[in-house]
């Protein structure tokens, strides 16, 4: 990776998360981690990535839109087409996650940075990182069941449709004369 990405990305980062914020509403996280690739034959390090990790009331209200809006908000932070470098990937937490009451316990902040190097969070192991935002929302409680309800009613949905694929796939093979 280059240096002057990782610059450009510490100065304007937080100055983007900063008027996002103002626009939208606060992040209810805003970090900037850098995670550790395997490879999985031999088990030996495969470089690094950088990742953004995002979480708002505002991002989980709007879903595909509101990843849309952040990537075209984060990409004159990248670097010309041409360059090899490790592009920034976008990761909305959901409020299911159970991960997130760990890192709004572990660092709270707004509007500040705080450096994390070799820990684990949001379950992944950070070899470096930059929490920039990190605050629990106002209502999370009510947020977090409706997300729930939506993930088991989702979950509802995909039981069903296996059933009825499975239910197909038996139908087609007995009219082919299969047991």
């Amino acid at each position: 990776m280059r240096i002057g990405l990782l610059n450009r990305w510490l100065k304007g980062l937080p100055e983007l998360e900063a008027a996002i914020a103002a626009e939208r509403e606060p992040f209810s996280l805003f970090a900037l981690i850098e995670i550790e690739k395997w490879n999985e034959y031999d088990n030996s390090s495969a470089g690094s990535s950088w990742h953004l990790f995002v979480a708002a009331p505002w991002i989980w209200a709007e879903g595909y839109e509101a990843e849309e809006f952040l990537r075209e908000r984060v990409q004159p932070y990248e670097d010309p087409p041409g360059f090899q470098v490790p592009s920034l990937q976008i990761e909305v937490v959901k409020p299911t996650s159970r991960y997130l009451e760990e890192v709004w316990e572990y660092c709270s902040t707004e509007n500040g940075m705080v450096e994390v190097y070799n820990v684990d969070i949001l379950d992944v192991t950070a070899l470096r990182g930059y929490i920039f935002a990190s605050r629990r929302p106002e209502g999370f409680s009510e947020i977090q069941r409706q997300a729930q309800l939506e993930y088991e009613q989702e979950a509802q949905r995909r039981d069903l449709r296996a059933r009825e694929t499975r239910e197909l796939m038996r139908a087609q093979r007995q009219s082919q004369g299969s047991p």
